[in-house]
């Protein structure tokens, strides 16, 4: 899978809707209300680091 559809389905399944959102709400495996790479990876195995930089709205330009 390219980096661009990975990154399409990341953000779709974290933002879509509340059905989605507790989809994936057991992944915040520390409960700290965001996600790592390391706990979407879990989710989504095919995450890169790569990918998880281009879709993170937190990290500072």
């Amino acid at each position: 899978m390219n980096k661009i559809s990975l990154a399409a389905v990341a953000v779709a399944a974290l933002t879509a809707s509340p059905l989605a959102a507790e989809s994936v709400a057991g992944v915040d495996a520390d409960g700290n209300g965001t996600f790592s790479l390391e706990e979407l990876q879990v989710a989504y195995p095919e995450l890169t680091a790569e990918v998880f930089v281009q879709i993170d709205t937190d990290l500072s330009p």
